[in-house]
């Protein structure tokens, strides 16, 4: 099998030992398995033949290639294939090949519906650079016929929920076939200048779509019409993937210098995700831009994401402002013991409440004899700190009264009794 590869490539020009390797890279694709041997072939054929050494204008034959490479990408995924090697290389073919394609011109039928074929076979997770390249064409013609096709193929999806269902469940690439299909005209339609019926195809997709709001929101920002790309945004913040839809909101926004919107953007994402991380790279954009909107950033963040601003507070302080933050009934019985252990040095008595709170948290809500152990080896563990403060039987109280109203109380007081050798 190798030789006569080998022997195909021999004395081709770089053009023809391309199309020669994508033709039998797609013949493997459609095989039961990718032996390891089979695909260290490949990967010594390609090193002997560079990127570079693919056309930048490439030509029906490219256009074979192309489709044989994303059935390949297709084929990995459903195989399971573990050559990592290989998969890093068909993505780089596939990007450039991809890369070059607005500067082809398809004339035939045959080419364009190969063109649509090669998208329809790419892992869903690829679509998306080749939808961009698709629509970025440089022949109107072209731009028109493929339309047209996608068109077509838009009304011969099955809208059937269940039939999509199935689908799922056997092919990821085929999933989400109907709303990347859809995608995919409302380009090419703007392109030709069909701002509404591009916007009519995405809004027969679910208004919570993330990817068909990004696609509007971009159609009509450069249409101008930025205050409706707004609206199919915020539209999509109540659908699958709404982080990614706040980011582009508080993106567009910062870039018009829309400071409070940007601002309830950023305060909507860190409630949501209850991460502190973004907030120092936000901070110096407000210390840079909008100093003015920084008190107001906290102030929202302490009422709405507690946990993130705690996050920021444990790195920036001051201390009474992480003891005042503390106060809120949001944080977790884990939560308070760590701020407590960062406290107790500096602020004792306000240590000693969160680390009551803790205590009580945890004491009523163990369950299970592990859960149990773990309360009473933090009665333990804090018992020292409270006799420093001249209080040596609280650590021991706060378990007694943990048991006095849990509803597994009394298995608690016989764990306790166990643990400590005496009496509760």
């Amino acid at each position: 099998m190798a030789s006569e590869m080998q022997t195909a490539m021999g004395g081709s020009s770089p053009k023809d030992a391309a199309a020669v390797l994508a033709a039998e890279w797609g013949r493997l694709a459609n095989e039961t398995s990718l032996p390891r041997d089979r695909s260290q072939e490949l990967l010594q054929a390609l090193d002997r033949l560079p990127l570079t050494s693919w056309a930048s204008r490439p030509q029906v034959r490219l256009l074979t290639a192309a489709s044989t490479l994303s059935a390949l990408g297709v084929a990995t995924e459903r195989l399971t294939l573990r050559d990592r090697r290989l998969l890093e290389v068909t993505d780089q073919l596939l990007h450039r090949l991809i890369s070059d394609l607005p500067a082809w011109r398809p004339a035939a039928k045959e080419e364009l519906e190969l063109l649509l074929e090669a998208w329809e076979r790419l892992p869903a997770s690829r679509r998306a650079p080749m939808t961009l390249a698709l629509a970025s064409l440089e022949d109107r013609e072209a731009i028109v016929a493929l339309e047209r096709l996608a068109a077509r193929e838009l009304l011969r999806t099955n809208p059937d929920v269940s039939s999509l269902l199935s689908l799922m469940q056997r092919d990821s690439t085929q999933a989400t076939r109907p709303r990347d299909l859809r995608i995919l005209a409302a380009r090419l339609r703007s392109r030709l200048g069909d701002t509404e019926g591009a916007l009519e195809l995405l809004a027969q997709e679910s208004s919570g779509c993330a990817a068909c709001a990004l696609t509007a929101a971009e159609i009509l920002d450069g249409a101008g019409r930025s205050d409706e790309a707004s609206a199919w945004l915020l539209r999509a913040t109540v659908g699958e993937d709404p982080l990614t839809i706040r980011q582009f909101i508080f993106d567009r926004a910062w870039a018009r210098k829309a400071w409070q919107e940007a601002l309830d953007q950023q305060v909507a994402i860190m409630e949501a995700s209850q991460d502190g991380a973004p907030w120092r790279g936000f901070r110096s954009l407000l210390e840079h831009e909008a100093p003015e909107l920084l008190p107001r950033a906290k102030e929202l963040l302490r009422l709405r994401a507690p946990d993130a601003y705690m996050t920021i507070l444990l790195q920036e302080g001051p201390d009474e402002e992480v003891a005042l933050c503390a106060q809120s009934k949001a944080f977790s019985a884990a939560r308070l013991w760590e701020i407590a252990g960062l406290l107790q040095p500096r602020i004792p008595a306000e240590a000693a409440k969160l680390y009551e709170r803790a205590l009580q948290m945890q004491g009523v809500a163990a369950v299970t004899r592990l859960e149990m152990t773990a309360f009473l080896e933090r009665v333990r563990e804090v018992t020292p700190f409270f006799e420093s403060l001249g209080r040596p039987t609280k650590a021991h109280r706060i378990a007694r009264d943990a048991a006095s109203v849990s509803k597994c109380g009394a298995a608690l007081k016989r764990e306790y009794e166990h643990f400590f050798g005496s009496r509760l």
